[in-house]
């Protein structure tokens, strides 16, 4: 039995009534709230499993120049997005590598959840899941739940 989550506070909730098997929640670079609250080891000292969804943001952080523009995203994520794109032609990597390995590399994350589009989308992220780079992402960590969280789109 699992849960699936969308911010710390609600760990409290869920393990007043119960302690699941699985938890979902949010995890990307832009979205590091777990990461950086003490609950990750916590659900893991009572051998929960945890799954990280959104690596993507909601496909966001893989979205072309084009696409951002045309889209309704507020217009401050719009411009965090280009630094992390700009940051990965520096460092050659595609954006879908750095929001993959980013996640793979955290060592309480047991499970990765991924929506595909197409058959060559799953291509390109098994192709990004064999990259064995890894970087330090922590700078690009925002704490705005309306840049952060889609619900508040």
């Amino acid at each position: 039995i699992g849960v699936s989550i969308y911010d710390t506070n609600e760990l409290n909730l869920v393990f007043s009534k119960f302690f699941p098997d699985i938890i979902q929640l949010p995890l990307n670079i832009f979205d590091q709230r777990f990461l950086k609250s003490k609950w990750l080891r916590i659900i893991k000292k009572k051998k929960i499993k945890i799954q990280a969804r959104s690596i993507f943001l909601q496909g966001s952080l893989l979205m072309k120049q084009s696409e951002l523009q045309k889209s309704t995203l507020n217009t401050k994520l719009i411009d965090k997005i280009k630094i992390f794109e700009n940051w990965c032609k520096n460092k050659n990597i595609t954006r879908l590598e750095a929001c993959i390995n980013y996640v793979k590399h955290i060592k309480h994350i047991d499970h990765i959840i991924l929506g595909i589009n197409n058959i060559d989308h799953l291509i390109e992220i098994l192709k990004a899941l064999k990259t064995k780079k890894k970087f330090n992402l922590t700078k690009f960590a925002l704490t705005n739940k309306n840049l952060i969280d889609p619900r508040k789109w």
